[in-house]
């Protein structure tokens, strides 16, 4: 699952990686899940490919629990999206619907920009354990990625 999936990156990466997957996307906004269909079905994925409109702050809204093995996924930074991302409430909430939409021991990686809220939250809410991170550079921007196991 991908649940910012914006273009449809990532979900076009993993379906060409593992031809067996079914693979999961979901967006807010609607022109980046009409975009992300459009560029699955160009990879000649489209059959394997399910995406939809979603909030990936209410996960559990949208999904059945412990449907997914694994989120893999690029939320916004604020950077380039704007200031007024309320970052506490969308990693909580993000978190929260993650836990419940995961198998025992699923896996979640992920990009954070805002790394003393995320693990603030990540002591605060339980749930994960932290498999591994690393900074990385895209653009000027030094995000880090989280590999998350839900415990």
């Amino acid at each position: 699952l991908d649940p910012f999936c914006g273009s449809g990156t990532i979900l076009l990466e993993a379906g060409q990686i593992y031809p067996e997957l079914e693979l999961y996307g979901s967006d807010r906004y609607p022109p980046a899940v009409t975009g992300a269909w459009e560029n699955a079905v160009a990879n000649g994925l489209g059959s394997r490919v399910h995406i939809c409109q979603a909030d990936a702050r209410d996960l559990a809204d949208v999904y059945p629990e412990r449907f997914f093995q694994a989120i893999v996924t690029n939320p916004p930074f604020g950077i380039r999206v704007g200031r007024q991302t309320n970052f506490e409430y969308l990693y909580r909430r993000f978190l929260s619907g993650a836990w419940r939409v995961l198998r025992p021991r699923g896996r979640v990686v992920m990009l954070v920009h805002k790394r003393s809220i995320f693990n603030r939250l990540l002591q605060e809410q339980g749930g994960f354990r932290v498999r591994h991170v690393r900074v990385i550079e895209t653009g000027d921007v030094y995000p880090l990625v989280f590999v998350l196991e839900k415990t």
